[in-house]
């Protein structure tokens, strides 16, 4: 994964939410992570990641902006 972009879909923990407590996308990114891939997220509920004593190494990173393109 040495330097490849992976892009994690959905933080909540639950749909429709801004819950991401137990979140499985974070165990994904923490993969992608450690095998050196850059990950970002989209998750329209969870702009940003607040403190958490699980996941403080996420801390303050920001969902990406979804930019849907015109064909």
């Amino acid at each position: 994964m040495n330097g490849s972009k992976i892009l994690v879909l959905g933080l909540a923990y639950k749909a429709n939410v801004d819950d991401d407590r137990e979140s499985p996308s974070y165990h994904l990114m923490d993969m992608i992570s450690h095998r050196n891939g850059l990950v970002d997220y989209y998750d329209p509920f969870i702009p940003v990641i607040k403190p958490s004593r699980e996941h403080s190494n996420w801390v303050g990173k920001k969902s990406i902006e979804w930019k849907q393109s015109l064909i």
